[in-house]
């Protein structure tokens, strides 16, 4: 079945679609060559120099992806995916990250999901939301010859809107492997780690909630020179 268009750009060269089985292959890539590659937390640990780690962390978006809440950007002309929001539900009983920190034998792609999970603990989003599910934005990224054109806010907004309606009882899922996502989880809030200037000007424009910041340190550097990272949220009530 073809892919409904969620929303197109103004100028018509880029249409906005949930991830399909067609685009996951591509959309993992993506995510490898642009977030883990040139991310803040990929550089601190040294993953884009680390060919063995990257080929590890793909298998993240592939694995998060099969949630069915996942956005793509596609350019219209070469169909291309010129940026995706990769979404996973985490669920307070069922924890995503440990099974690779578990797996994974290259030490910079389990310094990769060791940080992250360790920033869970820094902030925990259940407790402080009162929720047992959320849904987070969890890696986002557009390629370099998309970028300055508005892709990952628009990738952002059609998530959050992906994710209300699903609270307001529509299953809105999309599945990667061909067959049917059931409706549950649902989640009550979208949860981002928002890791650039450039993401933490979305969560602005879509009056995200910043509840803690964190440093992104490289080993050896101090404190003030590090990146920030913000984790941020914003409930979903529903309509």
């Amino acid at each position: 079945m073809e892919n409904v268009i969620l929303a197109t750009s103004d100028d018509g060269t880029i249409v906005y679609q949930k991830l399909t089985p067609k685009y996951l292959k591509q959309a993992a890539q993506t995510t490898k060559e642009i977030l883990f590659s040139q991310g803040t937390i990929g550089r601190s640990f040294g993953v884009p120099e680390d060919p063995e780690a990257l080929a590890e962390l793909e298998q993240l978006p592939l694995e998060a992806a099969k949630d069915g809440m996942s956005i793509i950007a596609v350019d219209k002309t070469t169909d291309k995916i010129a940026g995706v929001s990769i979404n996973k539900f985490l669920v307070k009983s069922q924890p995503f990250f440990q099974k690779f920190l578990a797996t994974f034998k290259n030490s910079k792609s389990r310094q990769y999901v060791d940080y992250i999970l360790t920033t869970y603990e820094f902030f925990d989003i259940f407790e402080h939301c009162g929720v047992d599910c959320v849904m987070q934005i969890l890696f986002l990224s557009t390629s370099v010859e998309y970028r300055k054109r508005g892709i990952a806010t628009k990738l952002c907004e059609l998530s959050v809107k992906h994710a209300q309606k699903l609270r307001d009882g529509v299953n809105v899922k999309e599945a990667v492997d061909g067959g049917k996502v059931g409706l549950e989880p649902v989640a009550e809030v979208v949860y981002a780690m928002f890791t650039s200037p450039i993401s933490q000007k979305i969560g602005r424009e879509l009056e995200f909630e910043i509840a803690k910041r964190r440093s992104v340190k490289k080993s050896g550097e101090s404190q003030g020179e590090a990146p920030v990272m913000t984790l941020e949220y914003k409930v979903l009530h529903k309509s």
